[in-house]
């Protein structure tokens, strides 16, 4: 597990300071009007993931489990029910996409003379997304085996190579379909790779159409049901504070806001990639009914979200108008985003501290839970968003979607979640607090001594000294003698492997 969070941290890494160079380059070489139509044909694709319906957890949470079990005839029947419905999926993708870029691209495209190009980028995009659908029948396997290592390994260098392909194909003047091409082919070659190797680390894998069990699928589908809407719900949630803004004030001030959103996503890539893991743990532990080992993993991976979120948080809230104002300039409306980037962030990182208690009610299969509570923080981040932007604009936005999340993971989620584990609660809380106090304390001292940056080098050296500063307050304060025992060994020995 150490091994591929380290690895998934180091392609997240990659991934973010790649996309911090290649936005200005293809600014620069495309045009804003031609990077504007990559940003929105990329949107329109994603909303393509929502056909998965929400299977991949389902197929993930069953596959792993049997395989604990070592009931691999289970484990067989649901990839390849899931191999079949995934291929389904991945076929009205493509149709989908001809049917849009046929008879949809007038309604998003102004410019007539684009609608060619938006047509072929939209078909290559939808196939090259339709080829990873049947994939998706193997996220189990990975799992299992917890070789996240491997996969993190792919996907870093696809990363990379697509970074240089496309820069070496725009400086040789080949333009969006170029960009695409190079896309659908590292995806295709990367999905191949992912699917021999769950074959070869799953050795009892055996695929066949008599796997095949409409009642496997009918379970598929009652457990992804409240998945799909979570993730619908996600979409809107994520999406609608945008649209809000441009509708009470102009467009221009979305570019303010977006770059809090921007930098906030990053944070939220990089730490979901460093802690998620805990669900095919948490599987384990339940598929073996360890009830005292999937305790310790829940308090385990609450202290390290609180720990993660809490720094990240400390950093928006101590170095983020420096960094904004360096990466921006210091023409740029630099208060403003950064008093959204305080306000999204520490809301976002709220809602990340209790990211265990989610996982813990998917495993018992409690998630609808979680999809409800997800939808009544999407109404209420609405209603506020209406009241809100147009008197406090951006600043309002911010507060629309902070507030129920906070409101909901903490206060609804948590509560509620908390029941299904043993765990000294009163203790727990009472570390978490006093932790915070410290965070929070040390945060408002060090911001008057650290706040102004005038080179990237200065930036990072302080945002260093700060992250391990509260990484060493959080070690004191919130593990206990056992916790700190059990991270040395286990370091110790992954140094000696």
């Amino acid at each position: 597990m150490l091994r591929g969070a380290t690895l998934r941290v180091i392609k997240t890494l990659a991934g973010i300071i790649i996309g911090f160079l290649m936005m200005p380059f293809l600014l620069n070489e495309l045009g804003t009007h031609l990077y504007g139509l990559w940003i929105t044909i990329g949107s329109v694709v994603a909303s393509y993931y929502l056909l998965d319906l929400g299977f991949s957890q389902a197929v993930t949470r069953y596959v792993a489990r049997y395989i604990h079990q070592k009931d691999y005839v289970g484990a067989n029947r649901i990839i390849t029910t899931s191999l079949i419905i995934y291929s389904g999926l991945g076929l009205l993708v493509v149709i989908l996409s001809f049917f849009i870029a046929q008879f949809g691209v007038d309604h998003f495209v102004q410019n007539k003379d684009d609608i060619q190009l938006v047509q072929i980028l939209l078909i290559i995009s939808g196939i090259s997304l339709a080829f990873e659908f049947p994939a998706k029948a193997f996220p189990g396997v990975i799992s299992a085996y917890m070789r996240f290592d491997t996969i993190a390994i792919v996907g870093l260098i696809k990363t990379i190579a697509d970074a240089l392909l496309i820069y070496v194909a725009i400086k040789s003047g080949y333009g969006l379909v170029a960009m695409s091409l190079i896309v659908f082919c590292t995806s295709i070659l990367s999905t191949l790779f992912y699917v021999y190797y769950c074959t070869r680390i799953f050795a009892d894998l055996n695929i066949s159409v008599n796997h095949f069990e409409k009642g496997t699928a009918k379970e598929l589908f009652h457990f992804s049901k409240w998945v799909f809407v979570n993730d619908l719900n996600a979409l809107l949630k994520g999406k609608m504070d945008i649209w809000f803004i441009a509708y009470f004030t102009t467009l221009s001030t979305v570019t303010i806001y977006y770059v809090a959103v921007r930098l906030v996503e990053y944070a939220i890539q990089f730490l979901i990639q460093a802690t998620g893991m805990s669900s095919p743990l948490y599987a384990k532990y339940h598929a073996l009914e360890d009830h005292a080992k999937l305790a310790f993993a829940v308090e385990f991976f609450l202290k390290i979200n609180l720990i993660l979120g809490a720094v990240i948080s400390a950093g928006f809230y101590i170095l983020g108008d420096s960094f904004i104002r360096l990466w921006m300039g210091s023409s740029f409306d630099v208060s403003t985003a950064y008093i959204c980037l305080v306000i999204i962030g520490c809301g976002r990182m709220i809602s990340f501290m209790t990211y265990p208690f989610g996982s813990l009610l998917l495993t018992v299969k409690r998630h609808d839970v979680t999809a409800k509570v997800a939808i009544a923080e999407t109404i209420l981040a609405a209603i506020l968003s209406v009241l809100l932007i147009p008197r406090l604009q951006l600043v309002g936005a911010a507060i629309a979607i902070a507030v129920p999340l906070v409101i909901g993971r903490v206060f609804v989620i948590s509560v509620y979640a908390a029941r299904f584990v043993n765990i000294a609660w009163l203790g727990l809380i009472a570390r978490m607090i006093v932790f915070l106090v410290i965070v929070v304390t040390a945060s408002i001292y060090l911001r008057g001594y650290l706040n102004a940056t005038d080179s990237y080098l200065d930036f990072a050296i302080k945002a260093s000294g700060v992250g391990i500063l509260l990484v060493l307050v959080a070690v004191l304060s919130l593990f206990n003698a056992s916790d700190i025992k059990l991270i040395v060994n286990k370091l110790k020995s992954g140094v000696k492997r």
